[in-house]
């Protein structure tokens, strides 16, 4: 399916793709807002960025059993609340599913070597840098207290977005990066301490915390990005 091909195309509701299809290209559904189900053959091996961004109503989705490569907010701005991600896949962008995207539950195949569930939140393993990147995170977990798992090194764009019960991050000296908006609107948070480790705060990162009751940043920042706790009273 190639780029924009059927972009804002509003009259859709459901699609059914052909086993003929290996790829969706960037854009290929983007602004398909009455999309409400795709049923995807297992022949797809490739979702392009943006691909289905903006689907506002898109409930429903299977992920390719053969798919490899997921793109940058390919389901951001849509209705999901639950998505399956397959042993195959090896790599899902930043913020695949950021911006308005409230998934309840992810579940990872016990055969992907490359991507697993810890106490909510779906990670990353680069093997290559030897580190592990938080990709995203339940946002309906009861959990109140969310401790970084000690190999974690990135945090990405939008992972924790939305995540309504969390009240405490424990993060610890190995971060390297929290990318942008990536605790925006935990509406519960009421503390945050950016680790020593963190020399830049991106923009956005606590973005509508309006809890927030304290934030300790360290002498290692040297840069501070826009709005990082706007929202907040």
């Amino acid at each position: 399916i190639g780029a924009y091909s059927f972009y804002h195309a509003e009259n859709l509701k459901n699609i059914i793709l052909p086993s003929t299809v290996t790829t969706i290209e960037p854009n290929a559904f983007y602004g398909c807002v009455n999309i409400k189900e795709v049923v995807m053959p297992d022949t797809v091996k490739y979702i392009g960025y943006w691909s289905f961004c903006t689907a506002f109503n898109l409930e429903k989705i299977n992920i390719s059993k053969d798919c490899r490569i997921i793109g940058q907010f390919a389901f951001a701005s849509t209705n999901l609340t639950e998505i399956y991600i397959p042993a195959s896949v090896e790599t899902i962008m930043g913020a695949t599913f950021g911006i308005e995207c409230d998934l309840k539950k992810i579940t990872v195949d016990l055969e992907n070597e490359n991507f697993s569930m810890q106490n909510g939140a779906l990670i990353y393993h680069n093997k290559e840098y030897d580190t592990r990147v938080i990709i995203d995170y339940e946002t309906d977990n009861a959990a109140t207290v969310f401790t970084l798992p000690a190999n974690v090194g990135y945090i990405e764009q939008y992972a924790f977005a939305h995540a309504q019960n969390l009240k405490e991050i424990k993060l610890h000296n190995g971060v390297e990066q929290i990318c942008v908006s990536a605790f925006e609107d935990c509406r519960s948070l009421t503390h945050f301490e950016f680790p020593n480790s963190i020399e830049t705060i991106e923009n956005n990162v606590l973005f509508g915390c309006e809890s927030l009751a304290s934030i300790i940043i360290p002498a290692s920042v040297t840069e501070m990005g826009d709005m990082m706790v706007w929202g907040n009273e």
